[in-house]
């Protein structure tokens, strides 16, 4: 496994690993200068090679589930590899995360692609991948998905980063403070298969409009939140804040901005995992939040959602910035 580092002259760097173009490490300075990594994961290349939790990585084909595993293009039913559960998650048994990435490091960027051959985990067409994680000297982390195929396919890339800005390994993130520019919530059965609904927010559990402590509403409220939240009614051209992440002990602030229409908010209740976590930590229930930019899932399966579906001619391209402040 090869790593790269990105940094500025504000402190912040990132470092990222050619196997599944993953974040492995993620400093950022608190209100007074001390820096912390905010982002899980591993010392041990085997547990990347195996990422169970999918730290830091980018997952796909398709982050999010697709239920029962399969979907249908122009009259064609494809099977996907499924979980215990018998849906389809991030992309099957291994996908976009243990994939190795060719690196190139150039005029402050990073990018890693990769090919996904036709038939990779059941998804249709020859696949070409690139990520480009950029960081800006206003510690502004961005990464640009660009892909193409050679038939018709379905594509849902997104990072799967765990943050904790206390540090990682640091306690829980109930203290922490989030914010989503939404008003609108995909409804779900217990195995987290979209109804086809939507619910609205207002004076729910689920109403992030103005900002809340997580403990406030987990575990009390919420077991803990696996949500996708709405923010846009299809991919958009440009960039739109859609959620906001605050630590008070150290003023970290994290904002993240998409094209995507929705973001998946992921608090676990446990690290499901072998060995240990990087640098001996221990990733307590609720250590971490993810802030998943993504279509909504099993989209392919949906059609009022929006589509997910790329053709031999199309270029895709989405993109997502994690912005860092202090307050």
């Amino acid at each position: 496994m090869k790593e790269y580092t990105l940094d500025n002259d504000a402190g912040m760097a990132v470092r990222i690993a050619d196997i599944g173009a993953t974040i492995t490490e993620l400093h950022v300075p608190d209100r007074d200068g001390r820096m912390a990594d905010v982002a899980l994961g591993f010392d041990s290349l085997d547990q990347y090679r195996n990422n169970t939790p999918s730290f830091g990585c980018v997952v796909g084909r398709y982050g999010g589930r697709i239920a029962n595993g399969r979907f249908e293009i122009d009259g064609v039913i494809y099977e996907l590899a499924t979980r215990s559960d018998g849906h389809h998650l991030h992309g099957g048994d291994a996908g976009f995360a243990e994939m190795t990435y060719s690196a190139r490091q150039h005029d402050g960027k990073l990018t890693l692609t990769a090919e996904s051959p036709d038939g990779d985990e059941g998804y249709p067409g020859a696949l070409s991948l690139s990520v480009t994680y950029t960081l800006t000297g206003s510690n502004e982390l961005i990464i640009d998905y660009e892909a193409t195929t050679t038939r018709p396919t379905v594509l849902n890339p997104t990072n799967h980063c765990y943050f904790n800005l206390r540090g990682h390994g640091n306690g829980d993130v109930l203290g922490h403070v989030l914010s989503v520019a939404s008003d609108r919530v995909l409804a779900c059965h217990p195995d987290n298969i979209p109804t086809g609904k939507i619910d609205d927010v207002a004076g729910g559990p689920l109403d992030f409009r103005e900002p809340a402590r997580l403990g406030s509403r987990i575990p009390d409220t919420l077991y803990q939140l696996d949500h996708s939240f709405i923010t846009a009614d299809d991919m958009l051209e440009e960039r739109v804040e859609v959620a906001r992440l605050l630590e008070p002990d150290s003023g970290r602030v994290m904002v993240v901005e998409t094209t995507e229409p929705s973001v998946q908010v992921f608090t676990p209740d446990v690290m499901a995992f072998d060995g240990p976590a990087k640098q001996q930590a221990d990733y307590a229930p609720y250590g971490a939040i993810c802030l998943e930019a993504q279509h909504l899932p099993n989209s392919p399966n949906e059609p009022t959602f929006p589509s997910t579906l790329l053709r031999p001619g199309e270029t895709f391209r989405s993109s997502t910035s994690y912005r860092f402040e202090t307050t």
